[in-house]
């Protein structure tokens, strides 16, 4: 019988009860605060988080410190990269860094409520795509491919989050099979799950 999945590193496991807790509370926020869009996000975030929960299979350090920078030197070098080439060449329009979505909302705290969707959405995204589809894909592709395509789908989800500008979502993609290349080597959920907060911190002070 195929077995999906596989050992996660401590670090993750700490950054996952730390998200799940704050999407917990950002979800309560939601429904006794009546916003919806903060609901939305905190349901959608929650879901996803909880996929990646089906492939764990103990408890196994990877190579947690190259994973880590490998990832955020990677991430800032592919947005550099493409935004570069966007805003030189006039290709595919112009990406730039957009605030989180949860800074239209007009509600006290809103400092606290964006700064703890920080890390679950970081958390989220890579539990879903990193782990969770790509450990799945895996089990029915060659490997390449399954990196390939949580990739693609992951620029995908971030149609409206890029604002539907096409740069972004190519940008967001080619995070994906990065993030996914050094995830496979080394085999550390909390690399890519770091690197992907650190962008989303920056992210946030620069469209703020």
């Amino acid at each position: 019988m195929l077995q999906l999945g596989e050992p996660y590193d401590k670090p993750f496991l700490y950054v996952y009860v730390i998200s799940y807790t704050f999407l917990l509370i950002t979800l309560l926020s939601g429904y006794y605060l009546n916003v919806t869009q903060l609901l939305a996000y905190s349901s959608i975030y929650l879901a996803m988080i909880t996929v990646s929960l089906t492939f764990m299979r103990g408890v196994e350090n990877g190579k947690i410190v190259e994973g880590t920078v490998m990832s955020i030197i990677g991430l800032f070098a592919v947005t550099f990269i493409f935004g570069f080439i966007t805003r030189n060449f006039r290709i595919m329009g112009t990406f730039q860094l957009q605030p989180m979505s949860l800074m239209l909302l007009a509600i006290p705290p809103q400092t606290v409520l964006q700064a703890m969707m920080v890390i679950p959405n970081a958390t989220a995204e890579e539990s879903f795509f990193r782990i969770g589809l790509y450990h799945m894909l895996k089990a029915v592709m060659p490997k390449h491919w399954a990196i390939l395509t949580q990739a693609i789908l992951f620029g995908i989800f971030h149609y409206y989050a890029y604002a539907m500008n096409v740069a972004g979502i190519v940008t967001a993609a080619a995070a994906g099979i990065l993030l996914g290349i050094i995830y496979d080597a080394t085999g550390s959920e909390f690399a890519p799950t770091f690197a992907h907060t650190i962008y989303n911190i920056m992210a946030l002070l620069g469209g703020a």
